[in-house]
């Protein structure tokens, strides 16, 4: 065998079976072994190519890598560079982009967060710029000028203003762009309170109704509207406008976050800083004039030093004068008071029972005649009393005012009772002349206007032997004018200087001639000062004497006046008037009412009432009681109000309590049943427009927040003033606020009581006249229906108006429609107070039960006015002191008392202290009856537990009138 061993040589090996040799019979193999150089050669030029071909393969990827990254790393060291330039505070470098890759987009990202970087630090800028400027002007103008210049700089805005807002009116403090009136102030409109509302940026663009603003020389139609409020304390206390042509390229809003709180501060610190300047302007001036005075004190000193002395001697002698003085002055106000106890006690005795004697039917006519003479006698002795005792008040200043109302017609009639019998014994004509048209309320001390007018018309009878004496009284404004004139001798130039003087009358002679004691027009002249109002007189020999006097502030309120109808004079009937109602008393009363003004009155039966049953019947008014037994009032005014043909009956709402005697009329002019939308309210106000003749400007809602911001934006674009209270405000103020010419109210609204308005509305008297119109809807079930009628029984009961007032709504709705009804010329425009028109049996008179305690100790002055209380029709219970009134009172009670302050065992402070402090007869209506002069003020009365005052001697008519007043009779 052969062997060899070789690794540079490749060695083929054969394997070969021939099939034609046979050996042995055997088939024969073989292998075969060669060797090839060539292979070998082959192969290691292969690997030789192979180690070429990856050496220039990776020589030139490398070449291909360098080639093909070259942008890559571009793009990527401007990146670097542009991190670099931030990192040095250069945030206006950018990235330059020069491939649109990953690479490329990181590139813009980062641009845009260099954009982000640079926008946020300009705003912090202009925040730093914005804070530095407000600290650097301290006063209020300068940093309203400042800051409007660098907002509007700031936004892009063309023009703007800023206004304080100060007891809800706004006053501009600075505006740019347009000229403006400094301390004007600014109506205030919807968008203002809105804003002021809210407290929230409003943003306007206007598609129409561009508003326009007047520069110097062009003018700006405006398409974008911002108003911002601005907020200290979270209290709104300026408004910032804002308004441009062109849409703003910076956001305002973003804007306005970022400089509201600093703005705010600065303003507030303004004002604060104003102020301050004012207050330290006044204190130099202040300063300065102390000094002034210093130097004056300092060079008087010297002489006051001097004079201290003088004092200091004289002092302990003037101590001793003022004790004394102080007390003459106490003994003399008793004296006076025991003297008018002592002299108006029996002058209550004459006066009171020579009254009932005149009126009684069966007194002779001679017996009639002479105690006339009694009477203006005594009411004469009464009248100087009376001078003496209020003058003697005058000149210690134990005189207070205590104000009350009373009908001027009240007053004149109370007048001319009282003044009447003077003129009874003289041959002169006494004239009285009053307002006609209406009547008025008056508000101030009535007793002390009295005084003045007797002492007047007093006076002038004196001293007037024949032709007039005439009192006229009216108004002018707010002021009361009394005017007295006399026939008389007439008063000279001179004289005319002295006659308001104490004790004084014209000369000697006259003095000697006329009686009296020279107090009359002194107290006139007193009382008109401490009334706050003046004096006058015109006069001249042998011609008369005219005295005026005016009192200001003192007529509260006009009110309609009440006159009895002639039922002889008949005039056309006017109208047919249907009366739906359950209540038979109330129904008679109304159709009473209507019948005697001619007016045709129908009352359906109420089983056949229906919305069909109207029609039929062609009412031209309708009169619907809402609160019924067996009816639904408010569905059926729901079915006249949505009915189109029943809708244009005017009809008016009533709810009449008959067991209470009472009642409440809606004064509403109409009533809508469609939802408020501006389509429904402009064909409402036009329609009361044409059908009255009047222009509405400004409208009142009174509807809660939700319904106003339904149609709010709707009217802005009207020429319609809009304003809304949800009834949270008093709804008085809300008016005077606003003065509106028409009110709308959401009738059943359940957020706010829309009955307790309305009456308020009606009772005050600026706002009774303002038509209303009220929105309806449809009950959806019992328990809303039950709700609104408890809401209306409970206003009813605490208004408590009187029938007759019910009556004067239902005259002023009638009067809508025509007013020729109530004025003709037996009847005025006014209700009258004819009991006649009240149906009897509904109105009950009580005075057959109540009982009145009388406690004197004066047999004479109880008596007397028993006799008063008797013939008043009340039931006279008597005790002769508080001992023996206690005692009665512990075994009955009566309805009223009337206890006499000076009373010996148990005076009436006494009495009433007891009284009061026993629970069965706390709530007991107890009155004081004194002639003490100095106890005549009510204050002091009232104060110790007395209800009231009745002064001696009493007046019957007075006493019928109180009496009423206070057991509260109708009858």
């Amino acid at each position: 065998m052969y062997e060899e061993s070789t690794s540079n040589i490749d060695l083929f090996v054969t394997h070969f079976s021939p099939k034609s040799v046979n050996y042995f019979d055997k088939e024969l193999d073989f292998i075969v072994f060669s060797v090839s150089d060539e292979v070998a050669t082959f192969r290691n030029t292969m690997n030789i190519v192979t180690l070429l071909i990856v050496i220039t393969g990776i020589s030139l990827s490398i070449v291909f890598l360098f080639l093909f990254t070259t942008k890559f790393r571009r793009q990527l060291d401007f990146i670097s560079n542009g991190v670099l330039a931030i990192s040095e505070g250069k945030l206006d470098q950018r990235v330059e982009i020069i491939s649109s890759d990953e690479i490329g987009n990181l590139g813009n990202a980062f641009n845009n967060m260099l954009d982000e970087i640079e926008k946020r630090d300009n705003d912090e800028k202009e925040y730093t710029e914005f804070i530095s400027l407000i600290n650097k002007k301290p006063t209020l103008e300068e940093i309203g000028e400042v800051t409007l210049e660098k907002i509007i700089s700031s936004t892009g805005v063309d023009v703007g203003g800023i206004y304080l807002l100060d007891n809800n009116l706004l006053t501009p403090l600075s505006v740019y762009g347009v000229p403006y009136q400094t301390n004007k102030a600014i109506d205030e409109s919807s968008i203002y309170k809105r804003a002021i509302d809210t407290k929230e940026l409003i943003e306007i663009e206007f598609d129409k109704n561009h508003p326009i603003v007047r520069t110097g020389l062009t003018e700006l139609k405006i398409n974008f509207l911002f108003v911002l409020p601005i907020v200290y304390n979270n209290e709104v206390i300026a408004i910032m406008e804002l308004a441009s042509v062109n849409k703003p390229a910076n956001a305002i809003l973003r804007y306005y976050e970022k400089i509201k709180d600093q703005l705010a501060i600065g303003i507030a610190n303004g004002k604060a800083f104003n102020k301050l300047k004012k207050l330290v302007d006044e204190l130099q001036n202040l300063n300065t004039a102390y000094q002034k005075q210093n130097l004056q004190i300092t060079e008087k000193n010297t002489e006051l030093l001097e004079l201290h002395d003088k004092l200091k001697k004289g002092s302990e002698e003037l101590e001793i004068q003022r004790a004394k003085a102080v007390e003459s002055a106490k003994l003399k106000s008793q004296f006076l008071a025991n003297m008018s106890h002592e002299l108006r006690t029996p002058q209550n005795s004459i006066l009171g029972l020579t009254e009932l004697v005149l009126k009684d039917a069966s007194t002779h006519p001679k017996t009639k005649e002479r105690l006339n003479v009694v009477l203006r006698n005594g009411k004469k002795l009464l009248n100087l009393i009376e001078n003496i005792l209020e003058f003697s008040k005058l000149e210690s200043g134990n005189i207070t005012l205590t104000e009350s109302e009373i009908l001027l017609s009240d007053l004149v009639s109370e007048v001319k009772s009282f003044i009447s019998p003077i003129f009874l014994e003289r041959e002169i004509k006494f004239e009285i002349q009053r307002p006609n048209d209406f009547d008025y309320l008056l508000k101030s001390d009535i007793k002390k206007i009295e005084q003045i007018i007797y002492n007047l018309i007093g006076n002038a009878a004196k001293f007037t032997k024949q032709g007039f004496v005439k009192l006229k009284i009216y108004t002018q404004q707010n002021s009361l004018i009394i005017e007295v004139e006399d026939s008389g001798p007439g008063i000279s130039a001179e004289d005319i200087e002295i006659i308001f003087d104490e004790f004084r009358q014209v000369d000697a002679s006259l003095n000697r001639k006329f009686s009296g004691t020279g107090l009359g027009l002194a107290i006139c002249k007193k009382y008109s000062s401490l009334l706050k109002g003046e004096i006058k007189v015109e006069s001249e020999l042998g011609k008369g004497s005219k005295f005026m006097v005016t009192i200001p502030e003192s007529i509260n309120e006009t009110v309609v006046k009440e006159i009895k109808i002639d039922e002889k004079v008949l005039v056309p009937q006017k109208i047919k008037t249907l009366i739906i109602s359950d209540g038979e008393d109330s129904t008679k009363l109304i159709g009473d009412y209507l019948s005697s003004n001619n007016i045709i009155v129908e009352v359906p039966n109420l089983e056949e009432v229906s919305l069909i049953s109207i029609l039929n019947s062609s009412p031209d008014l309708i009169i619907l009681d809402v609160l019924m037994k067996n009816k639904n009032g408010w569905q059926l005014l729901y079915q006249l109000k949505e009915n189109t043909v029943a809708s244009k009956i005017p009809l008016i709402l009533v709810n009449m309590d008959e067991e209470a005697n009472c009642g409440f009329g809606f004064n509403i002019y109409d009533y809508v049943t469609k939802q408020w939308s501006r389509i429904n309210i402009i064909n409402t106000i036009e329609d009361i427009e044409s059908k009255q003749s009047i222009k509405f400007r400004k409208i009142l809602f009174i509807i809660d927040d939700y319904q106003y911001n339904l149609f709010e934006n709707e009217l802005l674009a009207d020429e319609l003033k809009i304003y809304q209270t949800n009834g949270s405000l008093p709804i008085c103020d809300v008016i005077k606020r606003y003065e509106p010419d028409l009110i709308m109210v959401d009738l059943f609204n359940s957020y706010f009581d829309s009955f307790r308005i309305i009456n308020e509305i009606g009772e005050d008297i600026y706002s009774k006249n303002i038509p209303i119109v009220s929105f309806i809807h449809q009950f959806t079930n019992d328990e809303e229906v039950q709700r609104i009628n408890n809401k209306l029984f409970e206003t009813t009961l605490i208004a408590q108006h009187h029938p007759l007032d019910v009556l004067k709504v239902i005259r002023d709705r009638i009067d809508l429609i025509d007013t020729s009804i109530f004025n003709s010329s037996f009847n005025s425009n006014i209700v009258e107070s004819n009991e006649s028109l009240i149906n009897n049996k509904s109105i009950k008179n009580y005075s057959d039960n109540f009982n009145v305690l009388i406690v004197d100790d004066d047999n004479d002055a109880r008596f007397t006015i028993g006799e008063i209380i008797k013939s008043l029709g009340y039931n006279p219970i008597f005790a002769k002191d508080g001992y023996e009134c206690l005692e009665i009172l512990e075994k009955e009670m009566p309805d009223l008392v009337l206890l006499d302050i000076m009373m010996p065992k148990m005076d009436g402070f006494q009495t009433i202290k007891k009284i009061r402090s026993n629970i069965g007869t706390k709530e007991l209506k107890v009155y004081a009856l004194t002639a003490y002069a100095m106890l005549s003020d009510r204050d002091i009365i009232e104060k110790n537990g007395f209800n009231g005052l009745f002064t001696k001697p009493i007046n019957t008519n007075q006493l019928e009138k109180k009496l009423r007043s206070i057991l509260k009779l109708t009858a």
